[in-house]
């Protein structure tokens, strides 16, 4: 068994004075973070709701020469804030991953959000905090108890799905972004809304083939109890998508249920055998058009017998 490297981990709130474009600011300080890298550094670095929110992992001298360095930038931000600061095990892996979270929320209100991860009791492990802090819960809740995700070829019409439901409940749209910290690539997007299905809070991500493979995307995207794979018609776009499922169950402690739904039969039969394959498991799949009435029934109704 291998043993945790143990770091010091520091969790530092600003408020944001970008006028122009967040992502591109983001991007500046992943670039700093990656050139002028701090060695045995590793950090995140999120924007919501008018808010920077800073995890860094390290020595206590990495961590101090980057705080150090950041609270010069007073351009970029105001009023910083040590909201955690502890010796625990290592948990980020990039000299700067970034991400922003968009959703309808005033700087006030994310305040209040890092008043209550801050004297939570009992206390919470910086990851924990992170993560109430960067996947809000519309329901109040400190996270769904049910979360299933929609991955399709055409994102544009599963947003538009997710978007309908969240009409439907008067629930609202949480959109994120993230990037890793290689310096050629660019960010991938997700969209989440939390809702009361039968009386239990559930959680619908919705997400591209592209972000599916992002380690980000992976980690917003663990406890995820079924992933709905809506195939389009191209076979060789099928099996692109059914290839980045296939990598992101592999990367995940515990197997979510797949359930396959595509307009061709032999399309969606020819990806079920493949995920079968790769999974060591049985798949499920559905012959019909990606109706909402489709779609609702393979998110939230009962499972399919498997396929042999």
């Amino acid at each position: 068994m291998n043993t945790p490297k143990i770091v010091t981990r520091v969790l530092r709130a600003s408020v944001s004075r970008i006028s122009g474009s967040v992502m591109e600011a983001l991007f500046d300080a992943r670039e700093r973070a990656v050139n002028e890298r701090v060695e045995g550094l590793h950090a995140s670095l999120m924007y919501s709701s008018g808010w920077f929110l800073l995890w860094l992992e390290g020595s206590d001298e990495a961590v101090d020469t980057v705080l150090a360095r950041s609270s010069k930038k007073l351009r970029k931000h105001v009023q910083p804030r040590i909201i955690h600061r502890s010796k625990g095990a290592a948990t980020l892996k990039e000299a700067l991953t970034v991400m922003t979270t968009q959703w309808p929320e005033t700087p006030a209100d994310f305040a209040r959000r890092i008043e209550a991860v801050e004297h939570a009791r009992p206390l919470l492990e910086p990851k924990e905090m992170w993560r109430r802090l960067a996947e809000p819960c519309a329901l109040g809740e400190a996270h769904p108890a049910r979360r299933v995700a929609l991955v399709g070829a055409d994102d544009t019409r599963s947003i538009d799905f997710v978007r309908k439901l969240a009409d439907r409940f008067g629930a609202p749209m949480v959109y994120q972004r993230f990037a890793n910290s290689d310096l050629t690539t660019r960010d991938v997007g997700a969209v989440y809304v939390d809702l009361p299905i039968d009386g239990e809070p559930t959680r619908v991500q919705v997400l591209s083939r592209r972000a599916l493979g992002h380690r980000m995307v992976r980690e917003s995207l663990r406890n995820v109890q079924k992933i709905a794979v809506v195939l389009g018609p191209r076979p060789g776009s099928a099996i692109e998508l059914a290839d980045s499922v296939a990598g992101f169950v592999h990367a995940v402690p515990a197997v979510p249920e797949i359930d396959l739904i595509g307009q061709c039969a032999e399309t969606a039969h020819s990806v079920s055998e493949y995920l079968c394959r790769q999974v060591k498991r049985a798949i499920t799949h559905r012959v019909s058009e990606a109706t909402e009435a489709n779609l609702l029934e393979v998110l939230f109704g009962p499972p399919l017998a498997k396929a042999a």
